[in-house]
């Protein structure tokens, strides 16, 4: 080793007899050694700060096992308290977990067994909305104010409501729709007279429809309102009453089922409702106008020559309106470019004779 081959170095260098060679000798073993020993000291030193890198892992590992530990006691302790709320209240629990499921299922990555139920689940939920809209739909249209019976296979005149003025100023209109069998759904259209008195007279009595309808005081305050019947087995069914809020206080309606046999039996000075020359909405009015006013369309030309141009002025009515259009248009525009064309060329010819000439004339003079 390097303290064996420093020795041996002194040794040697303090014999008197000892030659040049055995001096050499002994520092080459020094050398030789002092290496090893350096070398010896390097891998020491590597060892040792590999050795601290793997006690700093194991450190960390130790640390992330403990946390572990810890969050798995943790978890077992919250997994031992919801078990419990569930075996507390079941049925709560449950019901918010369906619900949570169906969330999570939709959103996230499950078996198609379970895609499939979250998807049944609102499948079926989309049916009973459906399902509640068609039972609305199917209540309005089985929708019966009043239906008339007891009267079947009698001739006559049904009575279907008696109207009883209560309030002043019962002046809003009551529409009464009617349907009856062999007839286009009819509606009364009353308006009482603006007067204060529970008495008044009446002001506008009309229908629209195929039916027809009476009005007949019975007695202060009180009108009925008749239908006749279309045939011996024709019952009335009122479909539809509207009477605005103000009116609801000033009126009481009573529906009926009885008839009288004839016009005859009416009350004394009753009232023929006056059929409305047309019921239908403002914009089918305007519409058909507008189609009548297409086909009469009315169209005026008049033509004006001057010269080579024809102008010519349109006036054209239609539904949206007078439209007037003012324009020319070539006549014999080709025979005059021709014209002007052989008159170019006769100039030209002309221009050519003439300077054939002149040359002709100065030669001559010359």
């Amino acid at each position: 080793n390097l303290a064996v081959a420093e020795a041996n170095l002194d040794t040697v260098t303090a014999h008197v007899g000892a030659t040049e060679a055995d001096v050499k000798a002994a520092e080459a073993a020094v050398a030789a050694a002092k290496s090893a020993a350096d070398a010896a000291q390097s891998a020491a030193t590597t060892a040792k700060a590999n050795a601290e890198t793997a006690q700093a892992t194991a450190d960390a590992a130790k640390t992330a096992a403990t946390n572990a530990q810890k969050a798995a006691d943790a978890l077992g302790t919250r997994v031992a308290a919801a078990e419990t709320k569930i075996t507390q209240t079941s049925e709560q629990i449950k019901l918010a977990a369906t619900k949570a499921e169906v969330a999570t299922t939709l959103g996230g990555y499950y078996t198609s067994a379970q895609t499939d139920a979250a998807i049944k689940v609102r499948a079926d939920a989309i049916t009973s909305t459906v399902s509640s809209v068609k039972a609305t739909a199917d209540a309005a249209k089985k929708k019966v104010v009043h239906a008339t019976s007891g009267t079947s296979g009698t001739a006559g005149i049904l009575l279907l409501a008696e109207i009883s003025v209560r309030s002043a100023y019962a002046n809003t209109p009551i529409a009464v729709a009617v349907s009856q069998r062999g007839r286009q759904p009819s509606t009364a259209y009353i308006e009482f007279s603006s007067a204060n008195s529970t008495d008044p007279g009446v002001s506008k009595f009309e229908h629209d429809g195929d039916s027809t309808f009476y009005l007949g005081k019975a007695s202060s305050g009180v009108w009925n309102l008749y239908c006749p019947k279309t045939e011996a087995y024709d019952t009335a069914t009122v479909t539809g009453c509207d009477v605005d809020e103000y009116l609801t206080s000033r009126i009481a309606i009573a529906w009926k089922t009885t008839q009288v046999a004839a016009v005859a039996n009416l009350p004394s000075g009753y009232l023929t409702a006056k059929k409305l020359v047309s019921k239908e909405p403002a914009d089918a009015i305007a519409t058909k106008a507008e189609l009548k006013i297409e086909s009469d369309r009315i169209t005026s030309n008049v033509s004006e020559t001057s010269g080579l141009k024809t102008r010519v002025s349109t006036v054209e009515q239609t539904a949206s309106g007078l439209s007037v259009s003012l324009g020319n248009t070539d006549k014999a525009a080709a025979a005059a470019k021709t014209a002007a064309d052989a008159a170019k060329s006769t100039a030209d010819a002309a221009s050519a004779k003439a300077a054939a000439a002149a040359g002709d004339a100065t030669a001559a003079k010359n």
